[in-house]
């Protein structure tokens, strides 16, 4: 159950969209609350936040708690947390953190990017291992500035590539559309991008708002033409 909850969280975060040529615009720094649901069940809250540290250093985040059953396998926080920075117009991954709310921490791990070496050590519970790196490679959690700074700029995505614990994967990208959907906070207008790993049956709808700096507004996991788990922005305040 505490990976079926990890599992939320890149959901959420890998529903977003990467970015590595040239950028113009600042990442916009901000807090954002979601509502998280399976099936139509809510099983908890999330949190996105990007700031930018005294040292220039950017800190974008997410922290998902669990509720209801869901909260005996994942009694402590699921966290993202990575570290970046910006070379000119590219957004350079430093170091990368899950934590995957268990007791125990089985899953959790580390990424650490040696872009002098064109390599990352991944680090977990009794292993750390080394992936090569090519240019342009994102991590989970530099994903949601990556995009925000495409829409930004006026670009559309195509295929992009993310770091995991295990490997670069490939994903595509769609464009379906300009959709208004309903929150907590009203009526939203967003654009609708279905994003799809190479090889997977899977897919993830996408709900951006220009509105709000292209910050996420509803993420839905598709499985076999049925919704698995979704994500409706409830809140939102600049920083």
């Amino acid at each position: 159950m505490n990976r079926f909850c990890a599992a939320i969280v890149i959901v959420l975060i890998t529903g977003l969209l990467t970015f590595t040529e040239s950028l113009s615009a600042e990442p916009v720094q901000y807090r954002a609350e979601y509502g998280a649901r399976y099936k139509s069940r809510n099983v908890g809250t999330s949190v996105f936040s990007l700031e930018r540290t005294d040292s220039g250093e950017y800190v974008f985040s997410s922290n998902m708690r669990a509720k209801g059953l869901l909260r005996f396998a994942s009694p402590r926080p699921i966290i993202d947390r990575s570290e970046f920075s910006l070379d000119g117009d590219a957004i350079i991954p430093n170091r990368f953190a899950h934590e995957d709310g268990s007791r125990k921490g089985e899953d959790n791990h580390t990424i650490e990017f040696d872009w002098g070496g064109a390599s990352a050590t991944v680090s977990g519970d009794g292993y750390s291992r080394d992936i090569a790196l090519t240019g342009g490679v994102l991590d989970r959690g530099t994903l949601q500035v990556a995009l925000m700074l495409t829409l930004a700029n006026g670009d559309q995505p195509e295929t992009f590539e993310v770091l995991d614990e295990n490997a670069v994967d490939t994903y595509a990208y769609e464009f379906e559309g300009e959709h208004t959907i309903e929150t907590e906070m009203g009526e939203i207008d967003v654009l609708r991008y279905r994003q799809q790993r190479a090889g997977s049956s899977r897919y993830t709808i996408i709900d951006l708002a220009p509105s709000l700096d292209y910050v996420p507004a509803r993420i839905e996991q598709m499985r076999d033409g049925e919704s698995r788990s979704a994500f409706l922005i409830e809140s939102i305040e600049r920083l």
